[in-house]
Protein backbone atom coordinates (compact mmCIF):
# COMPACT_ATOMS: atom_id res chain seq x y z
CA UNK A 1 0.00 0.00 0.00
CA UNK A 2 2.90 2.57 0.92
CA UNK A 3 4.05 1.56 -2.27
CA UNK A 4 1.51 2.47 -4.54
CA UNK A 5 0.66 5.59 -2.80
CA UNK A 6 4.05 6.35 -3.30
CA UNK A 7 4.08 5.98 -6.70
CA UNK A 8 0.80 8.20 -7.56
CA UNK A 9 2.10 11.48 -7.13
CA UNK A 10 4.82 10.24 -9.85
CA UNK A 11 2.42 9.01 -12.45
CA UNK A 12 0.07 12.67 -12.32
CA UNK A 13 3.68 14.16 -12.55
CA UNK A 14 4.19 12.21 -15.30
CA UNK A 15 0.76 12.67 -17.04
CA UNK A 16 1.13 16.45 -16.43
CA UNK A 17 4.36 16.38 -18.18
CA UNK A 18 2.63 14.57 -21.21
CA UNK A 19 -0.24 17.09 -21.51
CA UNK A 20 2.51 19.49 -21.71
CA UNK A 21 4.51 18.45 -24.19
CA UNK A 22 1.81 17.45 -26.18
CA UNK A 23 0.18 20.82 -25.79
CA UNK A 24 3.76 22.20 -27.28
CA UNK A 25 4.28 20.21 -29.92
CA UNK A 26 0.53 20.85 -31.01
CA UNK A 27 1.37 24.32 -31.25
CA UNK A 28 4.19 23.91 -32.86
CA UNK A 29 2.98 22.28 -35.65
CA UNK A 30 0.22 24.84 -35.88
CA UNK A 31 3.45 27.22 -36.65
CA UNK A 32 4.93 25.10 -38.91
CA UNK A 33 1.60 24.73 -41.11
CA UNK A 34 1.11 28.31 -40.47
CA UNK A 35 4.91 29.42 -42.03
CA UNK A 36 4.50 26.66 -44.67
CA UNK A 37 1.40 28.35 -46.13
CA UNK A 38 2.85 31.76 -45.66
CA UNK A 39 6.19 30.50 -47.06
CA UNK A 40 3.93 29.18 -50.01
CA UNK A 41 1.87 32.15 -50.59
CA UNK A 42 5.27 33.90 -50.61
CA UNK A 43 6.92 31.69 -53.20
CA UNK A 44 3.90 31.32 -55.70
CA UNK A 45 3.74 35.32 -55.62
CA UNK A 46 7.72 35.44 -56.27
CA UNK A 47 7.42 32.82 -59.09
CA UNK A 48 4.74 34.54 -60.84
CA UNK A 49 6.13 38.24 -60.28
CA UNK A 50 9.20 37.07 -62.03
CA UNK A 51 7.15 35.46 -64.95
CA UNK A 52 4.78 38.16 -65.78
CA UNK A 53 8.59 41.01 -65.82
CA UNK A 54 9.58 38.08 -68.30
CA UNK A 55 6.68 38.44 -70.23
CA UNK A 56 6.93 42.06 -70.34
CA UNK A 57 10.62 41.27 -71.34
CA UNK A 58 9.60 39.50 -74.07
CA UNK A 59 6.64 41.56 -75.56
CA UNK A 60 9.40 44.11 -76.30
CA UNK A 61 11.70 42.24 -77.53
CA UNK A 62 14.20 41.23 -75.10
CA UNK A 63 14.18 38.02 -75.13
CA UNK A 64 17.96 37.63 -74.17
CA UNK A 65 16.87 39.40 -70.77
CA UNK A 66 13.63 37.54 -70.07
CA UNK A 67 15.69 33.95 -70.52
CA UNK A 68 18.38 35.37 -68.28
CA UNK A 69 15.55 35.42 -65.75
CA UNK A 70 13.77 32.32 -66.57
CA UNK A 71 16.80 30.62 -66.75
CA UNK A 72 18.09 30.47 -62.86
CA UNK A 73 14.26 29.40 -61.80
CA UNK A 74 14.80 26.27 -64.06
CA UNK A 75 17.97 25.57 -62.81
CA UNK A 76 16.77 25.85 -59.24
CA UNK A 77 15.77 22.65 -57.62
CA UNK A 78 13.43 24.58 -55.37
CA UNK A 79 11.60 25.96 -59.19
CA UNK A 80 12.55 24.21 -61.86
CA UNK A 81 9.19 21.57 -60.70
CA UNK A 82 7.10 24.61 -61.03
CA UNK A 83 5.12 23.72 -64.38
CA UNK A 84 4.72 27.69 -64.96
CA UNK A 85 8.26 28.27 -65.14
CA UNK A 86 8.89 25.14 -67.32
CA UNK A 87 6.04 26.36 -69.80
CA UNK A 88 7.22 30.46 -69.67
CA UNK A 89 10.68 29.37 -70.23
CA UNK A 90 9.64 27.20 -73.06
CA UNK A 91 7.43 29.95 -74.98
CA UNK A 92 10.79 32.43 -74.49
CA UNK A 93 12.75 29.87 -76.39
CA UNK A 94 10.23 29.14 -78.68
CA UNK A 95 9.71 32.72 -79.41
CA UNK A 96 14.13 33.14 -79.65
CA UNK A 97 14.10 30.63 -82.70
CA UNK A 98 15.30 27.65 -79.76
CA UNK A 99 13.05 25.15 -80.78
CA UNK A 100 14.56 21.93 -79.55
CA UNK A 101 15.80 23.75 -76.10
CA UNK A 102 11.59 24.45 -75.62
CA UNK A 103 11.21 21.03 -76.56
CA UNK A 104 13.39 20.35 -72.98
CA UNK A 105 11.15 22.82 -71.06
CA UNK A 106 7.97 21.87 -72.52
CA UNK A 107 8.30 18.19 -71.90
CA UNK A 108 9.36 18.94 -68.15
CA UNK A 109 6.25 20.40 -68.21
CA UNK A 110 4.24 17.68 -69.43
CA UNK A 111 5.38 15.54 -67.25
CA UNK A 112 3.98 17.40 -64.29
CA UNK A 113 0.84 18.72 -65.76
CA UNK A 114 0.06 16.83 -69.03
CA UNK A 115 -2.52 19.55 -69.59
CA UNK A 116 -3.72 19.43 -73.53
CA UNK A 117 -2.43 23.28 -73.99
CA UNK A 118 0.84 22.18 -72.59
CA UNK A 119 1.21 19.05 -74.86
CA UNK A 120 -0.13 21.34 -77.61
CA UNK A 121 2.93 23.63 -77.18
CA UNK A 122 5.28 20.47 -76.82
CA UNK A 123 3.85 19.35 -80.34
CA UNK A 124 4.54 23.15 -82.01
CA UNK A 125 8.29 23.00 -80.63
CA UNK A 126 8.91 19.14 -81.84
CA UNK A 127 7.86 20.41 -85.43
CA UNK A 128 9.51 23.67 -84.95
CA UNK A 129 12.68 21.52 -84.26
CA UNK A 130 12.20 19.24 -87.00
CA UNK A 131 11.63 22.52 -89.31
CA UNK A 132 15.13 23.59 -88.54
CA UNK A 133 16.83 20.12 -89.22
CA UNK A 134 14.91 19.89 -92.46
CA UNK A 135 16.72 23.69 -93.28
CA UNK A 136 19.54 22.44 -92.64
CA UNK A 137 19.84 19.85 -94.93
CA UNK A 138 18.43 16.93 -93.25
CA UNK A 139 15.31 15.68 -95.26
CA UNK A 140 13.04 12.73 -93.64
CA UNK A 141 15.70 11.09 -92.21
CA UNK A 142 16.45 10.12 -88.28
CA UNK A 143 17.40 13.31 -86.99
CA UNK A 144 13.81 14.51 -88.17
CA UNK A 145 11.15 12.23 -88.02
CA UNK A 146 11.19 11.18 -84.45
CA UNK A 147 10.20 15.02 -83.69
CA UNK A 148 7.17 14.73 -86.23
CA UNK A 149 6.25 11.54 -84.69
CA UNK A 150 5.85 12.92 -81.10
CA UNK A 151 4.33 15.82 -82.02
CA UNK A 152 1.73 13.75 -83.40
CA UNK A 153 1.36 11.37 -80.38
CA UNK A 154 1.48 14.89 -78.35
CA UNK A 155 -1.37 16.23 -80.35
CA UNK A 156 -3.76 13.04 -79.88
CA UNK A 157 -2.98 12.66 -76.30
CA UNK A 158 -4.07 16.53 -76.25
CA UNK A 159 -7.31 15.80 -78.57
CA UNK A 160 -8.18 13.07 -76.13
CA UNK A 161 -7.47 14.88 -73.02
CA UNK A 162 -10.11 17.75 -74.45
CA UNK A 163 -12.31 16.99 -77.10
CA UNK A 164 -13.95 19.86 -77.83
CA UNK A 165 -10.67 21.62 -78.31
CA UNK A 166 -9.91 18.83 -81.47
CA UNK A 167 -10.08 21.67 -83.55
CA UNK A 168 -7.14 23.32 -82.41
CA UNK A 169 -5.13 20.75 -82.63
CA UNK A 170 -6.00 19.87 -86.17
CA UNK A 171 -3.33 22.49 -87.53
CA UNK A 172 -0.82 21.06 -85.92
CA UNK A 173 -1.31 17.77 -86.57
CA UNK A 174 -1.73 18.29 -90.26
CA UNK A 175 1.65 20.56 -90.59
CA UNK A 176 3.53 16.93 -88.71
CA UNK A 177 1.65 15.13 -91.50
CA UNK A 178 2.47 17.16 -94.62
CA UNK A 179 5.62 17.43 -93.37
CA UNK A 180 6.09 13.43 -93.00
CA UNK A 181 5.10 13.44 -96.71
CA UNK A 182 1.27 12.50 -96.36
CA UNK A 183 -1.03 15.07 -97.67
CA UNK A 184 -3.67 12.58 -97.40
CA UNK A 185 -3.58 12.92 -93.43
CA UNK A 186 -2.90 16.58 -93.62
CA UNK A 187 -6.13 16.96 -95.49
CA UNK A 188 -7.93 14.91 -93.23
CA UNK A 189 -6.77 16.40 -90.36
CA UNK A 190 -7.60 19.38 -91.50
CA UNK A 191 -11.58 18.59 -92.47
CA UNK A 192 -12.63 19.80 -88.84
CA UNK A 193 -15.82 21.96 -88.75
CA UNK A 194 -14.72 25.27 -87.94
CA UNK A 195 -11.19 25.99 -89.32
CA UNK A 196 -12.82 27.71 -93.02
CA UNK A 197 -12.29 31.05 -91.37
CA UNK A 198 -8.32 30.01 -90.73
CA UNK A 199 -6.53 31.52 -93.02
CA UNK A 200 -3.28 29.32 -92.33
CA UNK A 201 -5.50 26.13 -91.95
CA UNK A 202 -6.41 26.87 -95.54
CA UNK A 203 -3.21 27.57 -96.93
CA UNK A 204 -2.49 24.37 -95.74
CA UNK A 205 -5.32 22.49 -96.82
CA UNK A 206 -5.12 23.89 -100.24
CA UNK A 207 -1.62 22.70 -100.50
CA UNK A 208 -2.53 19.31 -99.39
CA UNK A 209 -5.37 19.21 -102.14
CA UNK A 210 -3.22 20.37 -104.67
CA UNK A 211 -0.83 17.67 -103.76
CA UNK A 212 -3.32 15.26 -103.86
CA UNK A 213 -4.40 16.82 -107.89
CA UNK A 214 -7.64 17.94 -106.46
CA UNK A 215 -7.26 21.45 -107.93
CA UNK A 216 -10.71 22.73 -107.64
CA UNK A 217 -10.62 22.52 -104.01
CA UNK A 218 -7.05 23.77 -103.73
CA UNK A 219 -8.49 27.18 -105.54
CA UNK A 220 -11.35 27.69 -103.22
CA UNK A 221 -9.09 27.00 -100.64
CA UNK A 222 -6.42 29.49 -101.45
CA UNK A 223 -9.26 32.00 -102.24
CA UNK A 224 -10.71 31.78 -99.05
CA UNK A 225 -7.32 31.90 -97.43
CA UNK A 226 -7.00 35.54 -100.02
CA UNK A 227 -4.25 34.01 -101.93
CA UNK A 228 -5.23 34.86 -105.42
CA UNK A 229 -1.69 33.93 -107.13
CA UNK A 230 -1.76 30.50 -105.64
CA UNK A 231 -5.40 30.29 -106.56
CA UNK A 232 -4.92 31.22 -109.75
CA UNK A 233 -2.13 28.94 -110.25
CA UNK A 234 -4.61 25.77 -109.15
CA UNK A 235 -7.02 27.11 -111.74
CA UNK A 236 -3.85 26.77 -114.30
CA UNK A 237 -3.18 23.07 -113.22
CA UNK A 238 -6.58 21.86 -113.80
CA UNK A 239 -6.72 23.77 -117.02
CA UNK A 240 -10.01 26.06 -115.85
CA UNK A 241 -10.28 28.72 -117.70
CA UNK A 242 -10.99 31.49 -115.23
CA UNK A 243 -6.75 31.29 -115.16
CA UNK A 244 -7.07 33.03 -118.43
CA UNK A 245 -8.64 35.94 -117.00
CA UNK A 246 -6.97 36.53 -114.07
CA UNK A 247 -3.44 35.71 -115.63
CA UNK A 248 -4.67 38.72 -118.32
CA UNK A 249 -5.68 40.92 -116.05
CA UNK A 250 -2.74 40.43 -114.34
CA UNK A 251 -0.30 41.01 -117.03
CA UNK A 252 -2.29 43.97 -118.17
CA UNK A 253 -2.27 45.49 -114.39
CA UNK A 254 1.21 45.10 -114.14
CA UNK A 255 2.14 44.65 -117.63
CA UNK A 256 5.76 46.50 -117.23
CA UNK A 257 6.83 43.79 -114.74
CA UNK A 258 8.94 40.73 -116.96
CA UNK A 259 8.39 38.45 -113.73
CA UNK A 260 4.46 39.05 -113.91
CA UNK A 261 4.58 38.82 -117.52
CA UNK A 262 6.37 35.06 -116.92
CA UNK A 263 4.30 33.73 -114.80
CA UNK A 264 1.36 34.38 -117.11
CA UNK A 265 2.74 33.01 -120.26
CA UNK A 266 3.54 29.63 -117.92
CA UNK A 267 0.17 30.06 -116.70
CA UNK A 268 -1.40 30.48 -119.74
CA UNK A 269 0.82 28.50 -121.96
CA UNK A 270 -0.29 25.40 -119.92
CA UNK A 271 -4.35 25.88 -120.00
CA UNK A 272 -5.00 26.21 -123.68
CA UNK A 273 -1.63 26.38 -125.08
CA UNK A 274 -1.98 30.13 -124.96
CA UNK A 275 -4.46 30.84 -127.10
CA UNK A 276 -6.66 32.15 -124.94
CA UNK A 277 -4.06 34.50 -123.34
CA UNK A 278 -2.73 35.96 -126.41
CA UNK A 279 -6.64 36.81 -127.28
CA UNK A 280 -7.24 38.45 -123.95
CA UNK A 281 -4.03 40.79 -124.56
CA UNK A 282 -4.80 41.09 -127.94
CA UNK A 283 -8.50 43.09 -127.72
CA UNK A 284 -7.02 44.73 -124.56
CA UNK A 285 -4.32 46.92 -126.51
CA UNK A 286 -7.11 47.06 -129.45
CA UNK A 287 -8.57 50.21 -128.05
CA UNK A 288 -6.64 53.53 -129.69
CA UNK A 289 -6.51 55.05 -126.15
CA UNK A 290 -3.93 52.94 -124.95
CA UNK A 291 -0.59 54.32 -124.59
CA UNK A 292 2.18 53.66 -126.90
CA UNK A 293 4.45 52.03 -123.61
CA UNK A 294 2.09 49.82 -122.52
CA UNK A 295 1.15 48.68 -126.32
CA UNK A 296 4.84 47.82 -126.78
CA UNK A 297 4.95 46.07 -123.72
CA UNK A 298 1.96 44.03 -123.95
CA UNK A 299 3.15 43.20 -128.18
CA UNK A 300 6.58 42.04 -126.73
CA UNK A 301 3.98 39.66 -124.28
CA UNK A 302 2.80 38.23 -127.22
CA UNK A 303 5.34 37.78 -128.65
CA UNK A 304 7.31 35.59 -125.89
CA UNK A 305 4.10 33.63 -125.92
CA UNK A 306 4.34 32.82 -129.67
CA UNK A 307 7.78 31.32 -128.94
CA UNK A 308 6.46 30.01 -125.83
CA UNK A 309 4.16 28.29 -128.68
CA UNK A 310 6.79 27.59 -131.33
CA UNK A 311 4.73 30.24 -133.55
CA UNK A 312 8.22 32.02 -134.38
CA UNK A 313 6.72 33.86 -137.19
CA UNK A 314 3.76 35.43 -135.03
CA UNK A 315 6.91 36.18 -132.86
CA UNK A 316 8.62 37.57 -135.27
CA UNK A 317 5.81 40.08 -136.31
CA UNK A 318 5.15 41.27 -132.96
CA UNK A 319 8.58 42.21 -132.21
CA UNK A 320 9.14 44.14 -135.56
CA UNK A 321 5.93 46.16 -134.07
CA UNK A 322 7.96 46.78 -131.18
CA UNK A 323 11.61 48.03 -132.69
CA UNK A 324 9.67 49.98 -134.28
CA UNK A 325 7.77 51.64 -132.03
CA UNK A 326 10.65 51.89 -129.14
CA UNK A 327 13.65 51.56 -131.70
CA UNK A 328 15.35 53.05 -128.65
CA UNK A 329 14.76 49.60 -126.38
CA UNK A 330 17.96 47.16 -127.16
CA UNK A 331 15.85 43.99 -125.67
CA UNK A 332 14.08 44.88 -128.64
CA UNK A 333 17.14 44.15 -131.17
CA UNK A 334 17.48 41.22 -128.32
CA UNK A 335 14.20 39.91 -128.92
CA UNK A 336 13.86 39.77 -132.42
CA UNK A 337 17.18 38.56 -133.26
CA UNK A 338 16.27 35.34 -130.98
CA UNK A 339 12.90 34.78 -132.61
CA UNK A 340 14.83 35.17 -136.36
CA UNK A 341 17.08 32.76 -134.84
CA UNK A 342 14.43 30.10 -134.59
CA UNK A 343 12.31 30.88 -137.74
CA UNK A 344 15.74 31.37 -139.83
CA UNK A 345 16.46 27.61 -140.67
CA UNK A 346 17.28 27.58 -144.57
CA UNK A 347 17.21 31.60 -145.01
CA UNK A 348 20.42 32.94 -144.84
CA UNK A 349 19.35 36.55 -145.05
CA UNK A 350 17.29 36.22 -142.29
CA UNK A 351 20.20 34.35 -140.63
CA UNK A 352 22.24 37.16 -141.33
CA UNK A 353 20.24 40.15 -139.74
CA UNK A 354 19.64 37.92 -136.39
CA UNK A 355 23.81 37.99 -136.13
CA UNK A 356 23.61 41.46 -136.76
CA UNK A 357 21.08 42.14 -134.27
CA UNK A 358 23.16 39.88 -131.43
CA UNK A 359 25.89 41.72 -132.40
CA UNK A 360 24.54 45.38 -131.57
CA UNK A 361 23.22 44.18 -128.85
CA UNK A 362 26.57 42.83 -127.47
CA UNK A 363 28.04 46.36 -128.30
CA UNK A 364 25.61 48.03 -125.25
CA UNK A 365 25.03 44.79 -123.04
CA UNK A 366 27.83 42.86 -123.74
CA UNK A 367 26.79 40.05 -120.82
CA UNK A 368 23.55 39.79 -122.66
CA UNK A 369 22.90 35.85 -122.33
CA UNK A 370 20.92 35.56 -125.68
CA UNK A 371 23.16 37.49 -127.73
CA UNK A 372 26.50 35.13 -125.93
CA UNK A 373 24.69 32.06 -126.36
CA UNK A 374 23.06 32.55 -129.85
CA UNK A 375 26.09 34.08 -131.21
CA UNK A 376 28.43 31.43 -129.85
CA UNK A 377 26.18 28.79 -131.17
CA UNK A 378 26.45 30.50 -134.44
CA UNK A 379 29.83 30.80 -134.98
CA UNK A 380 30.76 26.99 -133.37
CA UNK A 381 27.91 25.51 -136.20
CA UNK A 382 30.09 27.72 -138.58
CA UNK A 383 33.16 26.52 -137.62
CA UNK A 384 32.33 22.13 -137.75
CA UNK A 385 30.83 22.85 -141.09
CA UNK A 386 33.45 25.24 -142.74
CA UNK A 387 35.20 22.05 -143.90
CA UNK A 388 32.23 20.75 -145.94
CA UNK A 389 32.72 24.30 -147.95
CA UNK A 390 35.69 24.56 -148.73
CA UNK A 391 37.27 26.35 -150.79
CA UNK A 392 34.01 28.58 -150.01
CA UNK A 393 35.78 30.30 -146.85
CA UNK A 394 32.66 32.05 -145.96
CA UNK A 395 31.63 30.30 -142.76
CA UNK A 396 35.15 29.99 -141.14
CA UNK A 397 35.75 34.04 -141.88
CA UNK A 398 32.53 34.80 -139.90
CA UNK A 399 33.17 32.40 -137.25
CA UNK A 400 36.54 33.88 -136.67
CA UNK A 401 34.64 37.07 -136.54
CA UNK A 402 31.62 36.27 -134.36
CA UNK A 403 34.86 34.29 -131.68
CA UNK A 404 37.09 37.77 -131.73
CA UNK A 405 33.62 39.14 -131.29
CA UNK A 406 32.92 37.50 -128.41
CA UNK A 407 36.25 37.61 -126.62
CA UNK A 408 36.79 41.48 -127.37
CA UNK A 409 33.44 41.66 -125.30
CA UNK A 410 34.21 39.94 -122.48
CA UNK A 411 38.38 40.82 -121.88
CA UNK A 412 38.21 38.12 -118.60
CA UNK A 413 36.45 35.60 -120.25
CA UNK A 414 39.17 33.18 -120.84
CA UNK A 415 37.33 30.61 -122.48
CA UNK A 416 36.22 33.04 -125.39
CA UNK A 417 39.70 34.01 -125.90
CA UNK A 418 40.73 30.68 -126.67
CA UNK A 419 38.10 30.24 -128.76
CA UNK A 420 39.28 32.65 -130.85
CA UNK A 421 42.73 31.60 -130.90
CA UNK A 422 41.06 27.77 -132.50
CA UNK A 423 38.70 29.69 -134.95
CA UNK A 424 41.94 31.88 -136.13
CA UNK A 425 44.72 29.37 -136.77
CA UNK A 426 42.22 26.97 -138.23
CA UNK A 427 42.15 29.96 -140.32
CA UNK A 428 45.69 30.49 -141.14
CA UNK A 429 45.78 33.96 -138.78
CA UNK A 430 48.97 32.63 -136.77
CA UNK A 431 49.92 35.79 -135.38
CA UNK A 432 46.14 36.68 -134.46
CA UNK A 433 45.50 33.22 -132.70
CA UNK A 434 48.93 33.32 -130.86
CA UNK A 435 47.70 37.35 -129.93
CA UNK A 436 44.29 35.24 -128.39
CA UNK A 437 45.91 32.55 -127.16
CA UNK A 438 48.22 34.97 -125.09
CA UNK A 439 45.16 36.60 -123.66
CA UNK A 440 43.77 33.09 -122.72
CA UNK A 441 46.89 32.09 -120.73
CA UNK A 442 47.05 35.42 -118.31
CA UNK A 443 43.60 34.73 -117.69
CA UNK A 444 43.70 30.81 -117.22
CA UNK A 445 47.40 30.10 -116.88
CA UNK A 446 46.18 26.56 -115.49
CA UNK A 447 44.80 25.64 -118.60
CA UNK A 448 46.98 22.57 -119.83
CA UNK A 449 44.68 22.14 -123.49
CA UNK A 450 45.02 26.19 -124.19
CA UNK A 451 48.57 25.78 -123.65
CA UNK A 452 49.12 22.94 -126.23
CA UNK A 453 47.03 24.82 -129.01
CA UNK A 454 48.88 28.22 -128.41
CA UNK A 455 52.16 25.44 -128.88
CA UNK A 456 50.27 24.58 -132.13
CA UNK A 457 49.89 27.87 -133.78
CA UNK A 458 53.48 28.97 -132.39
CA UNK A 459 54.96 25.93 -135.00
CA UNK A 460 52.63 26.92 -137.62
CA UNK A 461 54.36 30.23 -137.42
CA UNK A 462 58.03 28.89 -137.41
CA UNK A 463 58.89 29.59 -134.00
CA UNK A 464 59.74 26.10 -133.05
CA UNK A 465 61.58 26.57 -129.65
CA UNK A 466 58.45 28.83 -128.19
CA UNK A 467 56.29 25.53 -129.14
CA UNK A 468 58.04 23.45 -126.98
CA UNK A 469 58.17 25.99 -124.28
CA UNK A 470 54.14 25.96 -124.77
CA UNK A 471 54.15 22.04 -124.59
CA UNK A 472 56.21 21.77 -121.87
CA UNK A 473 53.99 24.03 -120.07
CA UNK A 474 51.23 22.14 -120.80
CA UNK A 475 52.96 19.28 -119.60
CA UNK A 476 54.09 21.25 -116.45
CA UNK A 477 49.98 21.91 -115.93
CA UNK A 478 48.70 18.67 -116.27
CA UNK A 479 51.10 15.43 -116.66
CA UNK A 480 48.78 13.30 -118.21
CA UNK A 481 47.81 15.74 -121.18
CA UNK A 482 48.24 13.09 -123.94
CA UNK A 483 47.91 15.66 -126.64
CA UNK A 484 50.86 18.00 -125.29
CA UNK A 485 52.76 15.20 -124.75
CA UNK A 486 52.61 13.84 -128.41
CA UNK A 487 52.91 17.35 -129.69
CA UNK A 488 56.32 17.53 -127.66
CA UNK A 489 57.46 14.23 -128.33
CA UNK A 490 57.12 14.83 -132.18
CA UNK A 491 59.53 18.07 -131.93
CA UNK A 492 61.80 16.79 -129.28
CA UNK A 493 62.10 13.24 -131.84
CA UNK A 494 62.53 16.24 -135.08
CA UNK A 495 65.32 17.83 -132.77
CA UNK A 496 67.31 14.68 -132.40
CA UNK A 497 66.22 14.18 -128.57
CA UNK A 498 64.93 10.64 -128.56
CA UNK A 499 65.29 9.59 -125.16
CA UNK A 500 63.40 12.69 -124.46
CA UNK A 501 60.99 11.96 -126.77
CA UNK A 502 60.45 8.61 -125.89
CA UNK A 503 59.95 9.69 -122.28
CA UNK A 504 57.01 11.62 -123.53
CA UNK A 505 55.70 8.90 -125.26
CA UNK A 506 55.79 6.46 -122.56
CA UNK A 507 53.60 8.95 -120.24
CA UNK A 508 51.02 9.52 -122.67
CA UNK A 509 51.02 5.79 -122.98
CA UNK A 510 50.60 5.09 -119.40
CA UNK A 511 47.84 7.50 -119.16
CA UNK A 512 45.71 5.85 -122.12
CA UNK A 513 46.48 2.60 -120.54
CA UNK A 514 45.16 4.40 -117.17
CA UNK A 515 41.85 5.70 -118.59
CA UNK A 516 41.47 2.68 -121.06
CA UNK A 517 42.26 4.93 -124.08
CA UNK A 518 43.73 4.13 -127.33
CA UNK A 519 47.34 3.13 -127.02
CA UNK A 520 48.57 1.87 -130.61
CA UNK A 521 49.43 5.60 -131.77
CA UNK A 522 52.15 6.10 -128.51
CA UNK A 523 53.34 2.56 -129.16
CA UNK A 524 53.54 2.76 -133.20
CA UNK A 525 55.34 6.46 -131.95
CA UNK A 526 57.74 4.51 -129.53
CA UNK A 527 58.49 1.54 -132.49
CA UNK A 528 59.25 4.22 -134.71
CA UNK A 529 61.84 5.81 -132.38
CA UNK A 530 63.21 2.37 -131.34
CA UNK A 531 63.92 2.01 -135.19
CA UNK A 532 65.09 5.25 -136.11
CA UNK A 533 68.25 4.33 -133.13
CA UNK A 534 68.48 0.96 -135.30
CA UNK A 535 68.59 3.08 -138.39
CA UNK A 536 69.54 6.99 -137.97
CA UNK A 537 69.34 7.86 -141.25
CA UNK A 538 65.69 6.91 -141.24
CA UNK A 539 63.50 9.15 -139.12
Amino acid sequence: MHLADSRRPRRRLHSSQTRSRRTWVHWACVAAITLSAHASSSYADEVDVVIERARSLRSTGDLPGALALLRPMADDPKTSADPRVGSALGDALLAGANPSEAVTAYRSVVRVRPEPDDRRRLAIALIETAKAQMASGSRLSLRVVPYLEDALAEVKAAAAGAPAAGREFAVVAAEAHWLLGNPAAAREALEAPGLERDALAEDLFARACYALADYAAAADAWGRAGNPDAQAAAWSAGKDPRAIRWYADLALTRWNDPVIGDLAIRGGAYVDGGEGLDGALAAAVAPPDVSAEKRSAIERLRGRLAERRGKYADAVARYRVVAVARPDEWESGRDLARALFSLSVGDPAMRDEAIELYRNVLTTHPDDPDARVGLGWQARLDATNASREWPEHRRLDRAVELFRSLAETAPDDGQAWSQYGNAARIAGANEASIVAYDRAVAIQEYDAATWNDRGLALLAAGRRDEAIASFDRAIAVDAGDTSSRQNAARQQRLAGHDDVADAHLAAALRTARAVGGPCSLYRSLMDRGFRARRHPGVR
